[in-house]
C-alpha cells in the first residue's frame, strides 16, 4: 500500500510539473513516452539529433540480436519514409549483431556501426548508411548494401568503441582490437565517408598497440576533421591508466606533444578506469574518468587538454578533483558547455546507503568547482545510469533511471543553466518523464531544438526482459512534455554571436506566444550592466544587440557577463566574452 501511495504522488508530481510545452494538436507525444519498437527483447538504445529538430535512434534486439533504427522528427512523430508500424531493421544478418552507435550524416540519415558475429564465432565491425528517407543511401559510387558493409575484419574479435563525426558526411570509428592474439587488446581506429570508402588503412590504423590490455575506448570529433580518442590502458602490468591520442584527418598523429600510443593523462597510483571525451569547443577536449587513486573509494577526476596535448595552466597533472565526496563515485559522462568549459555527471555514492546523482561544472580555466558537485536528485532509494547532453543554450540536460517509487524503475531527467545550477522552474530532484507501470531503465539522451532535448529508454511495461520495448519522449526548456503537446516550438536564448566580441554581439530570442520580456546584461556576481529591453513581444523570433554600452552611458571592462531573460514561465541565460 505504501508503495501504491508513493506511485500515485509521483504521478501527481509528474501531473502537476510536466504540462509546460506549447499546445499543439498535431504532436504525436504522449504522456509516458511514444512506443518505436515492438515488444521484442530490445538493448540500451542510442540516440543523437538529425540536425534538423528530430531524433535518429539505433539500438539492437529482436530473436536473433540484429540492428534496429528509427528517425523522429520533433512532434514525437515517425520521419517520412521511415516504418510508420515499426523500426527500420538495419541489419538482420546470421549471427549476433550487437552494441550500436549511430554519427549524423549532416543531410538527416545516418551512419551506424556495430560489432558483428556473421562470420563465425568472433566479432568484427560492419557499418551501415541510411538516409534521411530511411533507405540505405546510394548515389551511384556508393558502396554501401543490405545488411551494411565490413569497416574492420581482422583475426581476433573487434569489439565496438565508438564513433564520432568527421565534418564531412561520414564518420571516425573506434574499437578494441583483438587481432594480435596472446590474450591482449589494442585500440585500432577507421575513416569511413559517406559512400563507404574506408580513407584510412584498409584494416584500420593502430592508435595503441603497446604491450598488456587496451580497452574501454571512447572518441569525440576534434572539430578539424580529426578525433580525440582515449582508453584504459594497462600497459604498466599492475594498473590501469588513462591515455588519448588525437589522430588528424588522415588518420596520423597530430604534432606537438602527442606521441605514439598516446599520452597518459592520468598514471596516478592504483587504477583509474571508463574514460569519457567531450570537446572544449576550441580545438581541445576534456577528459573525464573514475579514479581509485584512493586506495579505498572511487572519485571523479577530469583534464584539459589542448589540440597539441599541451595540458592549460590551472590544470594539474593527472588531473583535477571533480568530486572526492566520501564513498566512491562512478560512471561519469560529459559534455561541452558551448564557452570553452564542461558539463560532468556521475552515479554518488557517498549516503553510504543508496545512489544518487550529481554534476560538476568546469569552465576552461579549471576555477569556481562547487565542492564535490551539485546534486541533480536526491531522492530514496536510488538513481542510477545518467547521461547527459547539451541543451543548445550554454547549460545541459541530465537524465537516468530512478527507484524513488519503491517498486520499479523510472525515467527522470534534470536541467543545468549556464553557470551549472539547477534550473530553477524545475523540481529540486529532477522532472519524471516516464512513470509507466513496471520498469523503464537505460535512457539516453540527445539535443533536438535548442532548449529541447529527445530522451530514449529500454521500457519494460509490457512484461519482463523478454519484451523490452524501446519508448522515446521529449524534455524542453522547463519541463517534461505532456500529451498533445510540441515541444518543437517553445522558448528559447541562442547563443550569442559573435563570442567573444570586440563589437556588437546578437542574441536571437524564440518565443511561441506574445510576452512581456526583461532582457538584461549582469555581471558574474549578479549586478545589472544595462538593461536590453523591457517590453511585450510578439510571438516569433527577435534579435537583440549587446554593443558593450552600460546603463550608465559608460563601456563595459572586457571580461565575462551574463546576458538574462526573462519572461512569464522563461528564464534563459547565456554567457559573453567582452574582449578588450
Amino acid at each position: 500500500m505504501q508503495r501504491l501511495r508513493l506511485r500515485v504522488l509521483y504521478l501527481s508530481l509528474w501531473i502537476g510539473l510536466s504540462v509546460v510545452m506549447v499546445p499543439d494538436a498535431r504532436s504525436a507525444w504522449v504522456r509516458d513516452g511514444v512506443a518505436i519498437s515492438p515488444t521484442a527483447t530490445n538493448y540500451k538504445p542510442f540516440i543523437l539529433s538529425d540536425g534538423l529538430n528530430g531524433s535518429l535512434m539505433a539500438w539492437h534486439g529482436g530473436s536473433g540480436s540484429d540492428i534496429f533504427a528509427q528517425r523522429l522528427l520533433s512532434d514525437g512523430s515517425t520521419a517520412p519514409g521511415w516504418p510508420q508500424a515499426g523500426p527500420l531493421t538495419v541489419c538482420d544478418a546470421s549471427g549476433l549483431q550487437e552494441q550500436p552507435v549511430i554519427v549524423s550524416d549532416l543531410a538527416g540519415g545516418a551512419l551506424i556501426f556495430w560489432q558483428d558475429a556473421r562470420n563465425g564465432s568472433n566479432y568484427d565491425i560492419f557499418g551501415q548508411h541510411i538516409d534521411s528517407a530511411g533507405a540505405v543511401f546510394g548515389n551511384g559510387s556508393s558502396l554501401w548494401v543490405t545488411g551494411g558493409i565490413s569497416i574492420a575484419g581482422a583475426a581476433g574479435n573487434q569489439y565496438m568503441g565508438g564513433a564520432a563525426s568527421d565534418g564531412s558526411g561520414g564518420a571516425i570509428v573506434v574499437w578494441q582490437d583483438g587481432r594480435l592474439g596472446a590474450g591482449n587488446y589494442d585500440i585500432y581506429a577507421q575513416r569511413v565517408d559517406g559512400d563507404g570508402n574506408r580513407l584510412w588503412a584498409p584494416a584500420g590504423v593502430p592508435v595503441c598497440t603497446t604491450t598488456n590490455d587496451q580497452i574501454n575506448p571512447t572518441i569525440v570529433a576534434d572539430g578539424a576533421g580529426g578525433a580525440f580518442i582515449g582508453w584504459q590502458d594497462y600497459r604498466s602490468g599492475s594498473e590501469f591508466d588513462i591515455y588519448v591520442q588525437h589522430l588528424d584527418a588522415n588518420g596520423t598523429v597530430v604534432g606537438g606533444r602527442w606521441i605514439a600510443n598516446g599520452l597518459g593523462i592520468c598514471t596516478a597510483t592504483n587504477s583509474q578506469f571508463y574514460p569519457a571525451l567531450a570537446a572544449d569547443g576550441g580545438g581541445g577536449v576534456f577528459v573525464v574518468w573514475q579514479d581509485f587513486r584512493s586506495g579505498t573509494d572511487n572519485h571523479i577526476f577530469a583534464q584539459r587538454l589542448s589540440g597539441n596535448g599541451v595540458v592549460p595552466t590551472n590544470w594539474p597533472g593527472n588531473g583535477t578533483p571533480v568530486c572526492q565526496a566520501q564513498y566512491s563515485q562512478y560512471a561519469p559522462v560529459v559534455v561541452g558547455d558551448g564557452s570553452g568549459g564542461a558539463f560532468i555527471a556521475w552515479q554518488d555514492y557517498r549516503s553510504g546507503t543508496t545512489y544518487h546523482i550529481f554534476a560538476q561544472h568546469l569552465t576552461a580555466d579549471n576555477v569556481g568547482l562547487v565542492a564535490d558537485g551539485v546534486p541533480l536528485s536526491l531522492a530514496s532509494n536510488g538513481q542510477f545510469s545518467p547521461q547527459i547532453a547539451y541543451d543548445g543554450q550554454q547549460g545541459a540536460f541530465v537524465t537516468w533511471y530512478d527507484s524513488r517509487s519503491g517498486s520499479s524503475n523510472d525515467i527522470y531527467v534534470q536541467r543545468l543553466d549556464v553557470l551549472g545550477r539547477l534550473n530553477p522552474a524545475w523540481n529540486a530532484n529532477g522532472l519524471p518523464v516516464c512513470l509507466a507501470t513496471s520498469s523503464q531503465q537505460f535512457p539516453v539522451v540527445a539535443p533536438s531544438s535548442p532548449g529541447s532535448v529527445t530522451l530514449t529508454w529500454q521500457d519494460l511495461r509490457s512484461g519482463g526482459q523478454t519484451t523490452a520495448a524501446i519508448y522515446a519522449a521529449p524534455a524542453g526548456a522547463i519541463g517534461v512534455a505532456a500529451v498533445g503537446e510540441n515541444p518543437g516550438v517553445q522558448e528559447a536564448l541562442a547563443a550569442p554571436r559573435p563570442n567573444p566580441s570586440r563589437g556588437p554581439a546578437t542574441f536571437q530570442l524564440t518565443l511561441p506566444r506574445s510576452a512581456l520580456v526583461r532582457v538584461e546584461v549582469l555581471d558574474l556576481s549578479g549586478r545589472r550592466v544595462a538593461t536590453l529591453a523591457s517590453e511585450t513581444f510578439s510571438a516569433g523570433t527577435h534579435s537583440l544587440t549587446w554593443d558593450g554600452s552600460t546603463s550608465s552611458g559608460g563601456r563595459a571592462s572586457p571580461g565575462v557577463y551574463l546576458v538574462r531573460v526573462k519572461a512569464p514561465g522563461f528564464e534563459g541565460t547565456q554567457r559573453i566574452v567582452r574582449l578588450q
